[in-house]
């Protein structure tokens, strides 16, 4: 027993609370160097006036200091954790927020929030459109692309046929002399000339 109880209430000994004195307090400081709660050179006070409901301690040294509430049985530990409760933004909190709304009730906030909201929906939308230009150069380099490959390859048809002739036959004629007589016509440029100086037809008497 912590306590004395008379009638259903309990005058608690010095460093015990509660209904029924099944509670500790105790006098404790932030330690900096062991980085923990500690008593050392702390102890429990009466009150100078009597019972007040407050913890009273003496130190001999100044520090961070507070007051720590420990269970002394495993109902009190069973109640303090299922005393524990987690707020959260439900479906019904934001109507009741948008329902009592009042801007002049906090309009910095009101002001803050808004800016960052619109500032976000503003990136997103430029966002959005950068990537639909990334997208179009991307198709507009592919076009590009192809029409230069086609473009080469047509030129190298008509290069091929500035050789050999446009007529069949004539290519046909052509390519066995070139294979008989080991002869390699001159590839000519876009305005019809050669390259370098004609070679001598062949003889043959």
């Amino acid at each position: 027993k912590h306590g004395e109880c008379v009638a259903g209430l309990c005058a608690c000994h010095l460093g015990f609370r509660g209904l029924a004195c099944n509670t500790e307090v105790r006098c404790q400081y932030w330690d900096v160097s062991d980085q923990a709660w500690s008593e050392e050179g702390c102890e429990k006070v009466a009150p100078p006036s009597g019972p007040d409901g407050y913890l009273h301690c003496d130190c001999t040294h100044l520090t961070d200091f507070g007051g720590i509430s420990v269970p002394t049985s495993p109902e009190e530990l069973l109640a303090e954790f299922t005393s524990l409760e987690f707020n959260t933004f439900t479906l019904d909190d934001m109507a009741g927020a948008m329902s009592n709304f009042d801007f002049a009730g906090n309009p910095t906030i009101y002001i803050l929030i808004f800016t960052c909201s619109g500032l976000n929906i503003l990136t997103l939308l430029f966002a959005h459109f950068r990537l639909h230009r990334r997208l179009l150069q991307t198709a507009r380099d592919g076009r590009k692309a192809r029409r230069e490959s086609r473009s080469t390859a047509m030129h190298k048809v008509q290069a091929r046929r500035s050789v050999f002739g446009a007529d069949p036959q004539q290519q046909r004629t052509s390519c066995v002399a070139s294979q008989l007589f080991g002869i390699t016509p001159a590839v000519g440029d876009e305005a019809g000339g050669t390259d370098g100086p004609e070679e001598a037809e062949p003889s043959f008497g």
